[in-house]
């Protein structure tokens, strides 16, 4: 959970790189407890975590503010600073998410039970004032909150980005790392993709994982500038509107995938040297990929980078002269 505004206008913060705003981290909840602190948990400690792939039980509990708290799992019977008293740590970091003390600008649950929020919990979501505890959910897990719940806070003002938009960085990353692979040789992958007995991080793997992370940074900015959008030009919940999003592409991808047009050498060439990253061409050659990425793994690409493209810039509503005209720039 996250809280944060412009120092300069109280406002909520943009996100934007370099700009003058204040974010705090106000609570984690993972497999070994609980880490909440209204003041913002400390930065550098949580650093220190995520290098260490540690979870919150190892944070330095010094480090907390007197209104913040730890609570492990294996916790019973332990007083918290507003008085209560917490009788099991399991039970409270399962509920820790409705908890009357929380709230936050943002929630974004990055794992946990499916369907933990759901049409027969989702009232706990508000204060009791009736308002919603979190102005924003992003959903990084998938199906954390059920179809019923998402339209009951979206209609009370929620501000919700579904998983089929927000997990897409995955599938991409996902499938580079399989392109990767399938485009070098056992020996060239042990060159260029692992690290030595002495630990060094090969030069190519850490150009390929930053190539990797701006073509995640860039398709995550289409989906949010697409969604939020056209959520506001068509009054429409987000979540309907990148469930719409999602089979726009996955219905052109497959279009596409069964015209004939992966056949024409010229735009083929010009569309997978836009979608396979220049990284691996520059080390490999084009040709080189080409010849040994599988030709079905290679159509796929081919077909989801149109389809995307297309459906970012010309809304998801099929409309053949405007594809027609999309495709002339690849001609």
């Amino acid at each position: 959970m996250y809280q944060g505004h412009d120092r300069r206008s109280g406002r909520r913060p943009r996100v934007q790189r370099g700009s003058d705003v204040q974010r705090k981290i106000v609570a984690i909840i993972d497999g070994s407890g609980v880490l909440y602190d209204p003041h913002g948990l400390d930065r550098e400690n949580l650093e220190g975590l995520a290098t260490k792939r540690q979870m919150c039980k190892h944070f330095e509990s010094n480090a907390l503010s007197p209104d913040g708290f730890m609570v492990r799992c294996s916790d019973k019977n332990l007083e918290l600073p507003n008085g209560e008293v917490m009788t099991d740590g399991t039970l409270f970091r399962d509920n820790f998410l409705f908890w009357d003390g929380l709230s936050a600008d943002f929630f974004v649950p990055c794992g946990g039970r499916p369907e933990s929020v759901h049409l027969g919990n989702v009232d706990r979501m508000f204060n009791k004032y009736g308002q919603p505890r979190f102005k924003y959910i992003v959903e990084g897990a998938n199906l954390f909150v059920t179809d019923s719940a998402r339209d009951v806070l979206q209609d009370s003002g929620v501000i919700l980005f579904k998983d089929a938009s927000t997990n897409k960085g995955g599938v991409t990353c996902s499938s580079l790392e399989v392109l990767v692979s399938l485009a070098m040789t056992d020996q060239e992958y042990a060159t260029h993709m692992m690290m030595d007995n002495e630990g060094v991080i090969p030069p190519f793997y850490e150009e390929y994982v930053q190539e990797v992370c701006d073509k995640v940074e860039g398709k995550a900015t289409d989906e949010f500038n697409y969604v939020q959008a056209t959520a506001i030009r068509t009054k429409t919940r987000r979540t309907e509107v990148s469930d719409n999003l999602s089979q726009s592409m996955i219905d052109l991808s497959d279009m596409i995938g069964k015209s004939p047009v992966f056949n024409n050498k010229s735009i083929r060439d010009k569309v997978l040297s836009e979608a396979i990253p220049t990284t691996l061409q520059k080390l490999l050659g084009v040709d080189v990929v080409l010849e040994r990425v599988p030709e079905a793994y290679l159509k796929a690409i081919f077909s989801m980078h149109l389809a995307s493209q297309y459906v970012y810039t010309h809304g998801s509503e099929p409309n053949p002269y405007q594809f027609y005209e999309f495709m002339t720039k690849y001609e």
